[in-house]
């Protein structure tokens, strides 16, 4: 779904867009509860705005 979204971006845009998955990068050494608590309610939050139409990038 991400690549199909960067594509997406890209497309709307013109600019370059890479996609990146968060487990893949490293900031050095092991997340800890706090990195996991902010990914979560992150990931949650951009769930709901799209589940309620807020995305001009991917239309309902």
């Amino acid at each position: 779904m991400a690549y199909e979204i960067g594509a997406r971006i890209t497309e709307i845009t013109g600019s370059e867009v890479r996609v990146t998955v968060p487990g893949h990068m490293q900031r050095g050494g092991e997340p800890c509860a706090y990195d996991r608590v902010l990914s979560t309610r992150l990931g949650a939050t951009a769930a709901k705005m799209i589940a309620d139409g807020n995305s001009a990038i991917w239309p309902r």
